[in-house]
């Protein structure tokens, strides 16, 4: 299930890169933008590399099951390197994974992965660092005031944070509930840019399947009943930029005020997408009456 539905995040932003260009009064479609490379790589403290690739879906292909799926780019070799040795992965599950023999490669927080990725006689390099991660102080729940009608069941959750006293700390929160995959809210990465060396109260949405669930009203809730755990990494700059442009781009859409945003991705050679690497920590709260 986690497996599909990395496939299913990928594809998603395959799809969304190129409908951006939606917002712009007009545009000449470049071929060659539509069928660039989309990559969506991570490697996670104590877990093995992943990367999913894709051809960028253009704006005026149908969107359905065999776009999807026939934009799923076969046949690269890709390669992750540590600082003492480099495995290529194998395609698996519409992914690209570690081999058996390679299941010791897992991430290591302050390390350096390099990703090369050779595809269609294309070269693409990227780097990324798993950062330290400072954990959560305290998660805690707080029920939301009644609107109308019976008692509510929804509860918000807030944690407390203290950033370290080093400028430049980016990070990205996941939330898991019950037995749901982990999921990203609709803002999912913070920097300290503001907050650099404070304690502060965080509000905590519930991230939600940003393919199959379409009720909005239920975005940011949790309820009584609820286990909640949250995965909270750390994160280099060139992550945090990718999610953040991309998050602020998807949530303009339809929006007639705002400006189109260039969407950074820390892959070489015109690609799009991101190699990341989280240091991750996770903390869990059952939400009692």
């Amino acid at each position: 299930m986690a497996t599909i539905y990395k496939n299913y995040t990928l594809l998603f932003l395959s799809l969304i890169f190129l409908s951006s260009c939606e917002k712009t009064v007009s545009f000449q479609l470049n071929n060659a933008e539509t069928k660039k490379l989309v990559v969506d790589g991570q490697i996670e403290t104590g877990k093995t590399p992943i990367v999913f690739l894709t051809n960028a879906i253009g704006v005026t292909e149908p969107l359905n099951f065999n776009t999807v799926i026939n934009s799923i780019a076969r046949g690269a070799i890709v390669e992750v390197s540590d600082a003492n040795r480099t495995i290529q992965l194998i395609e698996l599950n519409n992914a690209y994974q570690v081999a058996p023999q390679d299941s010791s490669f897992v991430g290591v927080p302050g390390q350096v992965y390099k990703l090369k990725i050779q595809y269609l006689g294309k070269v693409y390099e990227a780097s990324t660092k798993i950062p330290i991660v400072k954990s959560l102080d305290s998660m805690w729940a707080v029920k939301r005031p009644i609107t109308n009608g019976a008692d509510s069941n929804e509860v918000t959750i807030f944690a407390r944070y203290t950033d370290p006293d080093t400028l430049g700390n980016f990070v990205r929160y996941f939330t898991k509930r019950n037995q749901e995959p982990f999921f990203t809210a609709r803002n999912s990465v913070y920097s300290d840019e503001i907050i650099n060396g404070t304690s502060f109260d965080v509000r905590l949405e519930r991230g939600y399947d940003k393919i199959n669930d379409t009720s909005t009203n239920t975005f940011s809730n949790f309820i009584i009943g609820d286990t909640i755990q949250v995965k909270w990494c750390a994160i280099e700059k060139s992550v945090y930029n990718f999610w953040n442009t991309l998050e602020f781009s998807t949530n303009s859409v339809g929006n007639p005020f705002s400006s189109p945003s260039a969407i950074m991705s820390n892959i070489s050679n015109g690609a799009l997408g991101v190699w990341a690497g989280y240091g991750s920590s996770f903390k869990t709260i059952i939400v009692v009456k």
